[in-house]
């Protein structure tokens, strides 16, 4: 018997979505297209397949849309706020970040707060992954060049989980003091 052939249609990680449930959403690694059938690869999974008809592929988002079992699904790229759900931050992140998270593997994190010890305030935030660094500046993270040492040889607040995202709020628009960031502290400075 002979294999069937596939072809990419969604080669990179991304999100499966229903149209008729607004909270459904699930990372993948990628999506095949094969005669009869959407194949998925979710993180840590074999490929599960979608029986379709009919899948198309919208130009200007980029969007796989099919019908299976009569559940529309949509196939969609990462998105910033899909750290609200793939990071243990519950925030907004990088894209880049959010590879990573979105592997399936279990990617250490951190949100940290610098300080100087001459300065009474934080001189800058710094979200870390496997896939890198990058600083919070005017509200957006900015990545940093891995030879980037501006934040060595100073005390680092780890920020708790729970409250990262009232700290990043905090962040974005207050000059934060070393005091004001501890109380964001995570517990025993984990």
């Amino acid at each position: 018997m002979p294999t069937q052939k596939s072809y990419p249609a969604f080669p990179q990680p991304g999100v499966l979505t229903r149209d008729d449930d607004p909270d459904f959403a699930q990372g993948i690694l990628r999506a095949d297209s094969l005669p009869g059938s959407v194949q998925v690869t979710f993180p840590g999974l074999s490929p599960v397949s979608f029986p379709t008809t009919k899948v198309s592929a919208d130009r200007n988002t980029g969007r796989l849309s099919f019908i299976s079992s009569n559940t529309p699904y949509r196939i969609r790229a990462l998105r910033e706020d899909d750290g609200e759900w793939l990071s243990q931050y519950k925030t907004y992140l990088p894209i880049e970040a959010l590879y990573a998270l979105s592997s399936g593997v279990s990617v250490p994190e951190a949100i940290d707060a610098y300080t100087m010890d001459d300065s009474v305030y934080v001189v800058g935030v710094v979200y870390s992954n496997a896939q890198g660094r990058w600083a919070r500046i005017d509200g957006d993270w900015v990545l940093l060049s891995p030879t980037d040492d501006s934040f060595t040889n100073m005390s680092a607040i780890h920020i708790d989980p729970a409250k990262a995202d009232a700290f990043l709020d905090f962040y974005d628009q207050n000059f934060v003091s070393v005091t004001d960031a501890e109380s964001y502290e995570a517990p025993n400075g984990d």
